[in-house]
């Protein structure tokens, strides 16, 4: 039961817009950590000893015993994925019971986090609900809350998979609502987001950008498809795409530093040259409407953007529009990449 797919459809609307996260936790440890370090040693995301702020003091751990949940599609583990239009995304639930650390700077704000296999856990049931562009209500029956054989970075998890039709051109967001109680009824502590406290009900998201290939005659699409394809292509009549180092999944540094990331951009017009594009550059992927707020420029295949360095893990997003000569835009396309930050090195002396 707990891998079974279910196929939802859901009405198409305007579009307004880990295992990501698991993935980034993953590779902080392995970064870390000696090849022959204890498997189940402390996963923290930022050290507990240490602050970028001399001033500031840091508080030890507070642990709970709490449900992780995290999600990502299917074929590929970032919290943004194309998926070209007709297809389907295969949504993908994991949940995993841990004792999550959490350390707080005097100011309350956190500091870090860390994450170990709850073994005693007694987890009984769960409630989840899918939705596109807003958090869906609680409304579903429970459902047993079961762990796969398969184990994992923080031991076994449950798995959901449910299937969404990509009847859309552009992004939109895969919103999953969920709760837990144990074998007695009680609630279980959720969280969705590494640096956010325990719930009783947890919110995870991702965007789902659909992506028209201009190759593949629209004759034979469902109607959805050919009314979003045409909608679209009546507005923003350019296409074309940016990719972030070259499409990689994550760059790194120490905590402090700044890269410079190299951005590559591509367009084209069916009605003339490609001559500006305006760009955007934040932690979020801003709709067409949010990208007045962005100075035309000239149009260039690659540029270089300065990318701070900050403690733990960030996401850095390139947001870029095109116009032609003749006033012709595209749709804003969109990508993002992992910035991991490392504590800066200490020395020792004798």
């Amino acid at each position: 039961m707990s891998s079974g797919v279910r196929h939802f459809h859901f009405g198409r609307q305007q579009a307004s817009f880990l295992l990501a996260c698991f993935v980034l936790v993953a590779c902080n440890a392995v970064a870390s950590a000696m090849p022959d370090a204890n498997p189940h040693q402390t996963l923290t995301a930022i050290p507990v000893s240490w602050t970028d702020t001399p001033e500031v003091t840091v508080t030890p751990e507070e642990t709970t015993p709490v449900v992780f949940s995290l999600i990502h599609e299917a074929s590929d583990s970032r919290s943004r994925v194309n998926k070209t239009v007709g297809s389907s995304a295969e949504i993908i639930l994991e949940s995993a019971p841990v004792l999550y650390g959490i350390s707080r700077r005097d100011d309350g704000s956190v500091a870090g986090t860390s994450m170990l296999p709850w073994e005693s856990q007694n987890v009984s049931d769960m409630q989840i609900c899918f939705s596109l562009d807003a958090p869906c209500q609680l409304t579903d029956q429970w459902i047993p809350f079961e762990l796969s054989s398969d184990g994992g970075l923080f031991g076994r998890v449950s798995i959901q998979k449910f299937e969404i039709p990509v009847d859309w051109v552009g992004p939109r967001t895969v919103w999953v609502v969920s709760q837990f109680r144990d074998v007695n009824g009680n609630p279980v502590l959720s969280v969705g987001d590494s640096y956010k406290a325990p719930e009783v009900i947890s919110q995870v998201s991702m965007e789902i950008v659909g992506v028209w290939d201009e190759t593949t005659p629209i004759e034979g699409q469902p109607a959805a498809v050919q009314t979003a394809i045409a909608a679209t292509r009546a507005a923003f009549p350019l296409t074309g795409s940016v990719q972030i180092a070259g499409g990689g999944c994550c760059v790194g540094g120490n905590a402090g530093d700044t890269l410079a990331v190299q951005v590559d951009f591509s367009a084209a017009s069916p009605f003339g040259t490609v001559g500006e594009m305006r760009v955007r550059t934040d932690g979020i992927c801003f709709p067409e409407s949010e990208m007045v707020n962005a100075a035309w420029e000239p149009f260039m295949s690659s540029k270089r953007y300065p990318v701070y360095v900050a403690l733990n893990w960030v996401g850095f997003y390139v947001s870029v529009q095109y116009r032609d000569d003749h006033g012709n835009l595209s749709p804003v396309y969109c990508d993002d990449i992992s910035v991991e930050g490392f504590p800066p090195a200490t020395t020792s002396t004798p």
